[in-house]
């Protein structure tokens, strides 16, 4: 259930999103892949408030992958091995993605699933992908990181100044890449290659834009990866 319209209810132009996230998962219905959350639908709860105004909340009919998050396995030391079969199926489940012309926007290891396939072993399943991805201005991005979302770690320049970054000026599959990249360090590190452990929001956009990562207890095979 979509949060943003469950806290703003009939808030706003509602008939204007409600067409905006259909075409958005029009994008996206039937994409199959692997490594990939299938979606399977998109349905409307219907709920009157208490001055009997009558509301509508979307929601996604997703596929269940009930084996954690990338986050949650990170929290463990994981071997070259495990990391690199992870970072693989991320790397295919993106690269048919941008075949498909979609690109994430939000890579992050929150949004990097498992489920268990037919012999029990954990596969990835990316998720949160090509639905609701308008441009979040920088307060939204700020008041979000304040509440422990932690997306704009993961984010690329041009996501920050589209303009004097991005491809021709906008957001390209190389945005992707960069999530990639970050969060490819910090399964091999244990921490973020930008900002530090701190979580000041200017601090952290300065690094990106401006810092050269630590690579020194990175093993010289992943360094050409990285960079």
């Amino acid at each position: 259930i979509y949060k943003e319209s469950v806290s703003r209810g009939t808030i706003g132009n509602t008939s204007q999103k409600k067409y905006s996230l259909e075409h958005e998962f029009a994008k996206v219905d039937g994409l199959s892949h692997t490594n990939l959350i299938s979606y399977y639908g998109l349905d409307y709860l219907h709920h009157k408030d208490a001055l009997g105004r009558t509301a509508s909340y979307p929601v996604l009919i997703m596929e269940f992958a009930g084996e954690g998050t990338l986050k949650n396995l990170m929290e463990q030391k994981l071997s070259d091995l495990v990391n690199e079969k992870i970072i693989k199926e991320i790397l295919q489940a993106i690269s048919y993605l941008h075949k498909q012309g979609i690109i994430h926007r939000d890579l992050k290891p929150d949004n990097i699933l498992f489920a268990k396939d037919r012999t029990g072993k954990k596969v990835v399943k990316v998720t949160d992908f090509g639905i609701s991805q308008d441009i979040i201005s920088n307060k939204t991005l700020e008041e979000t990181f304040t509440e422990g979302v932690g997306t704009p770690l993961f984010m690329s320049p041009e996501q920050f100044y589209k303009k004097k970054f991005g491809l021709n000026g906008e957001i390209s599959e190389r945005t992707d890449i960069w999530a990639l990249g970050v969060i490819f360090y910090k399964m091999l590190t244990g921490k973020s290659p930008f900002g530090g452990n701190g979580r000041d929001f200017e601090i952290i956009r300065e690094d990106i834009i401006n810092k050269e990562p630590d690579y020194d207890n990175i093993s010289d095979r992943f360094i050409p990866i990285l960079k």
